[in-house]
C-alpha cells in the first residue's frame, strides 16, 4: 500500500511539473497553489459544493434545492491534507443545534474548470470549481469548537 501511494504521489508530481503552475491557464496545480493564486477553490461531486477559502473558512452546500450544509473552518497538516470542523445544517429542513462534524480530506492536484451557470435543476452556479480527485477519509461527530 505504501509503495502504491508513493508511486501515485510521484506520478502526480511529474504531471504537475509538466503541466505548469498557473491557475488561469487550466494547468494542473495543487490545492495549496489554488489557494495562494485564487484565494479559494470548490470541489464538486455532482451533488455537493465543498468550498475552501484562503482565510481558513469552509462551507459545503448542495447544488440543488435541498440537502446538507456545513459551515466551519479548515486546517492543514501537510500538502493535500485538510481537516475541517463544521456545523451541520440542512437546506429546506430542520437542523439540530450545535451538531458539528470533523471531516478529514485528502485532495490531489487538479485544475480549475469553466464556470457553469445556474439552471432549473441546479440553482447554484459553479464558480472556482477545482476538478481534482479527492477522498473524504473520515467524517464523524465532533464537539463544538
Amino acid at each position: 500500500m505504501k509503495k502504491g501511494r508513493t508511486f501515485l504521489m510521484a506520478a502526480l508530481t511529474l504531471l504537475l511539473a509538466a503541466g505548469g503552475t498557473h491557475a488561469e491557464d487550466g494547468a494542473t496545480i495543487t490545492p495549496e497553489q489554488a489557494l495562494a493564486q485564487v484565494g479559494t477553490f470548490t470541489l464538486y461531486d455532482n451533488a455537493t459544493l465543498y468550498s475552501f477559502q484562503r482565510d481558513g473558512t469552509f462551507s459545503a452546500t448542495p447544488r440543488g434545492l435541498s440537502g446538507r450544509t456545513l459551515e466551519g473552518r479548515w486546517t492543514s497538516d501537510g500538502p493535500g491534507h485538510y481537516q475541517v470542523v463544521a456545523a451541520l445544517g440542512w437546506i429546506n429542513g430542520l437542523s439540530q443545534r450545535n451538531h458539528y462534524k470533523a471531516i478529514d480530506f485528502t485532495i490531489y492536484p487538479g485544475r480549475f474548470m469553466p464556470a457553469e451557470p445556474a439552471d432549473r435543476h441546479n440553482p447554484v452556479p459553479l464558480t472556482n470549481w477545482f476538478q481534482a480527485y479527492y477522498i473524504i477519509n473520515n467524517m464523524q461527530d465532533a464537539p463544538p469548537p
